[in-house]
């Protein structure tokens, strides 16, 4: 096989990875998505923050629910003594994190001044076990890039989360939807997972195994441990100093930036390592997947954010009606934070392919220098989370330069190749940015549905329309690989 049809073939493993991914993750957060509208009608901001407490603690230990093992699977080649020494890796950490909350859910209450946390952090913390019994079967279907196979668990387990959350709250259980709906998505997941793969531990433990997956692993598991808390230290401060229903408000802000520009990193980013991985076993050149990864994402991040920051407001009122309107001007950062964010993520997986994951970390430290003094600036004395939204938004971009700038003296990546990856995506959204402006000013005084589909419809258009006629070629190229991806 030559060097080209090698990257042909990975290019199309990519993108139907990619597809693969989309339908599991936006199928299933479609359930997710219309779970929470019906949610947020029916539960209390005070509600969304007390589970937000409980989860802004299982997320600093999520971090080493596997110590990066599962990463170091997919780096290394695959054997049976990896597998097991994941498996059972796994395991143990699982067991212990599953003690660690029920041992210290009290601590949180204290730290949060609300002791109604105390059994939800001990009803979440059965996560880990869930995680620990599928972690290993995860990642050896991304080894194996065999994406189109995880699509029904994980489908499966958040269509049964929305189910069971949307069940619970008609029956007034309040938070204890949210707990219980999640803990049963995970459990079918968990068990699907064991089906697609047959795949089974045995009860060999291979020690130098368990030592190589963990040399690889705890590096990473310190990226995940930085990105952790700076992803939480807003929830941390937020939660402790304004209390559970401005929680409740910032948490629920998130969510459809989460779920429309975040999910496309977090689908993306489930294809884009094991390919790396492969390309650098077989031509070595990393810079091109980067460009047209981060190019190819940038088409739908980028209007995707700017648009979900211009129609706030009509949003909001339309799925979330006028009790949640305060939320508008917070989406609207985190809609523009989201999509920095994603914009230089696909550099930083070089790092994890060329087996240097511990610059990111100094990068999340380096981050989190920026946001601790500013957070506790913002919640402490100004008590604006507002303002903790733009300051994310800003350090943010700040980091994506230094991200490229030490990309750009480590490999072949260099700032002109990402500009021009960049380029088409942006150019199309200015005039967009215009359209829909003159549009919502214009259709201001209908009827609110009409008022947000003509703003949406009108912008998309637009976008759509200069791509066509500014970036022709690439638009036949992206579709062109999609649908070579997906036939053969």
């Amino acid at each position: 096989m030559t060097e080209e049809s090698k990257n042909t073939r990975l290019s199309r493993i990519a993108l139907r990875g990619t597809g693969w991914h989309f339908m599991s993750f936006f199928g299933g957060r479609m359930f997710s998505f219309i779970s929470t509208v019906i949610l947020a009608r029916l539960l209390l901001k005070d509600d969304f923050g007390l589970v937000g407490y409980a989860v802004t603690f299982i997320s600093f230990l999520e971090v080493m629910s596997t110590f990066g093992v599962n990463l170091a699977v997919i780096y290394h080649k695959e054997s049976d003594e990896n597998s097991n020494a994941s498996f059972w890796l796994s395991m143990l950490v699982g067991v212990i994190l599953f003690s660690v909350t029920f041992v210290a859910a009290p601590f949180v209450g204290e730290f949060f001044n609300d002791t109604r946390v105390i059994p939800i952090v001990r009803a979440l913390g059965g996560n880990f076990l869930f995680y620990a019994l599928s972690n290993t079967h995860v990642s050896l279907l991304k080894k194996k890039l065999a994406f189109g196979h995880s699509v029904i668990a994980d489908m499966a387990g958040s269509v049964f989360k929305a189910i069971v959350s949307i069940s619970l709250a008609f029956m007034e259980y309040g938070p204890w939807s949210l707990v219980w709906g999640q803990l049963a998505g995970n459990a079918v997941s968990t068990i699907l997972f064991w089906i697609i793969l047959p795949w089974r531990p045995s009860f060999h433990f291979d020690f130098l195994a368990a030592r190589s997956l963990l040399s690889y692993g705890v590096k990473s598991m310190s990226v995940d441990f930085v990105s952790i808390l700076s992803s939480n230290i807003d929830y941390v401060l937020i939660g402790r100093y304004l209390g559970a229903e401005v929680l409740g408000v910032y948490t629920l802000a998130f969510r459809l930036p989460e779920l429309l520009i975040g999910g496309v990193a977090r689908v993306t980013s489930n294809v884009v390592f094991p390919v790396l991985t492969h390309i650098k076993g077989s031509s070595g050149d990393l810079s091109r997947g980067v460009y047209m990864i981060t190019q190819y994402v940038s088409l739908v991040t980028v209007p995707l954010g700017v648009g979900l920051a211009l129609v706030a407001e009509p949003l909001i009122l339309v799925i979330f009606t006028e009790k949640w309107i305060e939320l508008v001007p917070i989406m609207q950062a985190i809609a523009i934070f989201s999509t920095l964010n994603t914009l230089d993520y696909y550099v930083g997986t070089l790092f994890k392919t060329e087996g240097v994951p511990q610059i990111l970390t100094w990068l999340g430290v380096v981050h989190l220098c920026f946001l601790i003094p500013s957070f506790i600036w913002a919640v402490v004395f100004v008590k604006s989370v507002l303002l903790v939204a733009w300051l994310h938004t800003l350090i943010s971009f700040l980091l994506g330069i230094l991200t490229v700038f030490i990309a750009t003296k480590r490999s072949t990546v260099s700032w002109g190749g990402m500009i021009n990856s960049l380029r088409p995506s942006f150019f199309a959204v200015l005039p967009m940015i215009l359209i829909v402006i003159l549009v919502m000013r214009l259709s201001e005084d209908l009827n609110i549905y009409l008022h947000l589909c003509l703003s949406t419809f009108s912008g998309a258009l637009t976008y759509i329309t200069v791509l066509w006629f500014t970036q022709r070629e690439l638009l036949l190229d992206v579709y062109s690989r999609v649908v070579k991806a997906i036939l053969k």
